[in-house]
């Protein structure tokens, strides 16, 4: 006998089919896409940030138009850089470009919405839509023209110092150049010179340019003390006398000081003991200025080359035996660039010792040497 489905199943199954097709009649307006880059091409540093944002036309269902969804999700793409959260609308793209030049950037929008349709259906439907920027890459690049410290690419750098900046990619229109401090030269053309202020300063170079600009900062670092290394010592047997010789190196190492000039200030001594006869005395007369090379020495600084330091006691050419004393001056540093004023930025000590059974000493900025009155004559 031939079996047939109940009445019921049948009138289910048309629901189901109907259902279906119900849901299939809800469809998606149109998804348009705005922000981002003003104009194709645009010019683009090397970092950027810029906003998307996405908006939807009326979702219709079969003449009933209007349909509000209960949520609207998005998930959106690029094909260079990426959304800092890509379901986020409005959303932020990001990018740092690894070199100049010209990129094509394509970015997608794909939205679901869900909710309920007139006949009381859930629907979930999907679109998406795509936009297309055409970005010029410019960058800045900047090279110290010393070559010490070997960080060339820096950007922190010395009172006076100088750093070559050019602008790689295409820029439409003409190049200008600015700074915030010291001085750039030339201010046209595809590249300058910045050459740092005589103080502490942030300098902040720009080049400006039809449709954009970008810029380039340097903190501008003064000198902040001075190492002293011995290369010369100084004795005779059995007097009470003491001496070393001392390179001389400008802090910190990190930047290069070969635009400054150093002096000391006149003060005077303070002697004791075996050293009484120079209590008093000026340590320097007549301070003279010198400069600084180029070249910085890990560790210690920029080098003044072949300029050196003396420390010295004195020899009070009288008999043993000597009774122990200190000679002390504390000497203030002053540094310059350019026709900048002259500015004090430390104070060294000069120290020399005569200790209990004649151990002798000599020190200043880090250097120090050490014998006793009996040691052969020194050199």
């Amino acid at each position: 006998m031939k079996l047939t489905k109940p009445l019921f199943a049948i009138i289910a199954g048309l629901i189901v089919s109907l259902t279906g097709l119900l849901q299939a009649q809800v469809t998606p307006g149109s998804v348009s896409i705005s922000g981002g880059p003003p104009s194709s091409p645009q010019n683009f540093g090397k970092t950027n940030s810029v906003g998307y944002t996405a908006t939807f036309g009326k979702l219709s269902d079969n003449g009933c138009e209007a349909l509000t969804p209960s949520s609207t999700n998005v998930v959106w793409g690029a094909t260079c850089g990426s959304f800092i959260s890509t379901t986020n609308n409005p959303a932020t793209w990001t990018n740092v470009f690894i070199s100049a030049g010209w990129y094509t950037n394509v970015i997608t929008c794909t939205a679901t919405f869900k909710g309920t349709d007139c006949n009381g259906t859930n629907y979930s439907v999907s679109t998406n839509a795509c936009v297309t920027n055409v970005i010029n890459v410019i960058q800045l690049t900047n090279q110290c023209v010393a070559t010490t410290p070997t960080n060339q690419s820096r950007t922190n750098i010395g009172v006076g110092e100088q750093v070559f900046i050019w602008i790689l990619g295409s820029p439409t229109g003409a190049i200008t150049w600015s700074t915030s401090a010291g001085s750039v030269g030339p201010t046209s053309g595809t590249s300058t010179t910045l050459t740092a202020p005589g103080n502490a300063a942030t300098a902040t170079v720009k080049a400006s340019y039809s449709g954009g600009s970008l810029s380039a900062v340097f903190s501008v670092i003064e000198p902040t003390g001075v190492n002293m290394v011995v290369y010369a010592k100084r004795h005779s047997a059995n007097r009470p006398d003491i001496g070393i010789n001392n390179l001389i190196y400008l802090a910190p190492d990190s930047v290069n000081f070969g635009a400054v000039w150093c002096q000391e200030e006149m003060v005077n001594e303070v002697a004791t003991g075996v050293y009484s006869f120079m209590n008093g005395q000026p340590h320097e007369s007549a301070p003279t200025p010198f400069p600084f090379t180029a070249t910085v020495v890990p560790g210690l600084g920029t080098s003044a080359g072949s300029v050196n330091d003396h420390v010295y006691s004195g020899d009070p050419g009288t008999a043993a035996p000597f009774a122990p004393g200190t000679e002390t001056v504390i000497i203030p540093w002053d540094f310059q660039e350019g026709i900048n004023p002259w500015k004090n930025f430390t104070t060294l000590t000069h120290l020399c010792v005569l200790g209990a059974g004649g151990a002798l000493s000599a020190s200043k900025g880090g250097a120090s040497w050490s014998c006793n009155v009996t040691n052969a004559t020194v050199p």
